[in-house]
């Protein structure tokens, strides 16, 4: 393992394959293109459950 690289939970392609589809199924307008992908914002979520733990 490389001294920065992190360990996510789930891989990008997984998370692509199981979740993009039912993210893009609720998006009800086009609008502008997300900044921050799917992905990073699901591991910052997971992140911050897991450093808020009581």
């Amino acid at each position: 393992m490389k001294r920065n690289e992190r360990i996510y939970p789930i891989n990008e392609k997984k998370l692509t394959e199981a979740a993009l589809p039912i993210i893009e199924a609720g998006r009800r307008g086009k609008g502008r293109s997300p900044e921050v992908s799917h992905y990073k914002a699901f591991c910052g979520t997971l992140y911050i459950l897991r450093a808020c733990r009581p």
